[in-house]
């Protein structure tokens, strides 16, 4: 059993947690049990978060990686990430629960001229264990090479994917904030007097230090002269 859900539902960085119970091994050693995570063009994933994290020794991000560019440019669809666990992982983990934080990065959206905020739906992760169709004919505690993490994404024709009961709890949208495009000469504007009194308060302020140092050392002069 595998429950989801996105939090907070307003941000430009919410976390998808996920929590598994392991309550049974599969039949065969040579399957293994894979978390897929399909993420939206309008959001991303940064790896070397992932690795940070410690989440599983078998972590894979697939797809997208330009991590600054804007919702339109990202062309390419989002990420995949496939979060997977050998049979030695997994069976240590029977009866006991998982808890998986993902944090996610959502891009900026495209300014509108009527709303405010954008609804990105992010889709439940599939959870499951993947099998070699054809097992191997000698029994071993390893599980064999399998084909590349995306396997059951492409129909890969050598494994089958089980798929267990996963459920959505809650909330699985991000409301994600959008530029107006009517305020675009208010927001020029304030640029443009905020950048002006920092300039001209950095002018002053290395005046005042100018000034400040040369009395400093007019005053040294004359202590040296009495």
């Amino acid at each position: 059993m595998a429950t989801h859900t996105v939090a907070p539902s307003s941000s430009f960085h919410p976390h998808l947690y996920t929590n598994i119970t392991f309550n049974h091994a599969p039949s065969r050693l040579d399957c293994i049990f894979d978390i897929i995570y399909i993420i939206p063009r309008e959001a991303f994933v940064d790896i070397n978060q992932l690795n940070d994290l410690k989440i599983s020794k078998h972590v894979v991000v697939l797809n997208e990686t330009d991590l600054e560019a804007p919702v339109e440019v990202a062309v390419r669809g989002g990420n995949v990430v496939a979060i997977r666990y050998e049979a030695d992982d997994y069976l240590m983990l029977l009866g006991q629960q998982i808890s998986i934080d993902l944090p996610l990065h959502m891009r900026y959206q495209k300014p509108d001229s009527m709303w405010t905020h954008q609804t990105v739906t992010i889709p439940t992760p599939k959870v499951g264990w993947t099998c070699l169709i054809d097992p191997p004919q000698k029994s071993s505690s390893s599980i064999p090479p399998l084909p590349t993490i995306d396997f059951h994404l492409e129909r890969d024709s050598r494994t089958t994917f089980d798929e267990i009961e996963s459920t959505a709890v809650g909330n699985m949208t991000v409301s994600v904030p959008v530029g107006r495009t009517d305020d675009i000469y208010t927001v020029q504007t304030g640029t443009f007097v905020t950048v002006t009194l920092g300039s001209l308060w950095i002018a002053y302020s290395l005046y005042r230090a100018v000034v400040k140092r040369k009395r400093t050392e007019a005053k040294g002069k004359r202590r040296k002269s009495e």
